[in-house]
Order: C-alpha cells, then sequence, then structure tokens
C-alpha cells in the first residue's frame, strides 16, 4: 500500500529527506522509506541525489482525478448497449496515461 502526502515535493537528495534517519549511536545513516542503509560507521552519505531504489515518486503537478482504471472497463464491459461505443470506450480507458503504477494486492 502507499501514501500520498499532498503539498510535499521530493526532496532533490537523500541529506534533505524527511526519510532520512542517522543513528547517532551506531553511524549508520538509514533511508526509512526503502529501509536501505545509505551510510555506516559515522561516515557520510557517499553519493549525489537520490539512491537509485527511491521509492519516492512525484505526481505529475497538474493532473485530473486519479480513478482506477481497470475498475472502470470492468464497469463500462457490458454495461453499453453499442458495443462499438464500448470497445471504444474501453480502449480510451486503456490509452489512458498511467500516473501511478498498479501495486500488486496482498
Amino acid at each position: 500500500m502507499s501514501v500520498v502526502v499532498k503539498g510535499v515535493d521530493i526532496p532533490e537528495s537523500c541529506r534533505e529527506c524527511p526519510f532520512e534517519n542517522y543513528y547517532s549511536d551506531t553511524g549508520k545513516t538509514v533511508c526509512m522509506a526503502s529501509l536501505r542503509v545509505l551510510a555506516i560507521g559515522f561516515g557520510i552519505i557517499s553519493f549525489d541525489g537520490r539512491h537509485s531504489s527511491c521509492p519516492l515518486v512525484a505526481l505529475p503537478d497538474k493532473h485530473g482525478r486519479l480513478v482506477d482504471a481497470d475498475a472502470l472497463i470492468e464497469d463500462v464491459d457490458g454495461d453499453l448497449t453499442d458495443s462499438i461505443a464500448e470497445g471504444r470506450a474501453i480502449e480510451k480507458i486503456m490509452e489512458a496515461k498511467t500516473v501511478i503504477e498498479a501495486e500488486d494486492s496482498e
């Protein structure tokens, strides 16, 4: 399951990320979003920018409602009396831009 935090921008680097956590007792720096160790032995983070495994994803600045397209296709399928219109509606839904990738449900 994912969480969307409205009004928060993705940081440009792990060093300025609110999910970065430094443990002064062990000298580890950990990303609390991915649970990856970013630095050990009281060292600094050895890379610039965001780690390649960063799970943070930006939403487009401007977007419409985010809906479940798969559920919408199921609703439309068999609902319209005109099979050509139904086919076009399903095609349009399938061609729509994906804003957030689907997640596996547990």
